[in-house]
């Protein structure tokens, strides 16, 4: 695994523009980058889980799955791997007051 200081951290815009998106069986769309160590087969069977009476709801926007999201700096930072350093700065562990 690099170490935090090795890895690049892309801005969320840059990302959306390099990625190919792609839509599931029930219109869903979405797009991995990233190593986040899921299987394209297992990605589209996740998000081909969600059953189609509820996903037209989310058909007006692109879904991306990355291996880590930081935004502590005011703009959102997407990392091409996940190192335990980024993670604990990673908006999913973050805790709202």
């Amino acid at each position: 695994m690099a170490s935090s200081a090795q890895i690049e951290l892309w801005h969320a815009e840059k990302v959306a523009t390099q990625v190919s998106v792609v839509m599931a069986g029930n219109g869903i769309h979405y797009a991995a980058w990233g190593e986040n160590r899921i299987s394209e087969l297992d990605l589209e069977r996740l998000v081909g889980a969600v059953p189609e009476t509820l996903a037209p709801a989310l058909t007006q926007r692109a879904y991306y799955f990355v291996p880590l999201a930081i935004a502590d700096t005011g703009d959102t930072m997407i990392a091409p791997a996940y190192t335990v350093d980024l993670g604990d700065r990673g908006v999913c562990h973050r805790k709202a007051h």
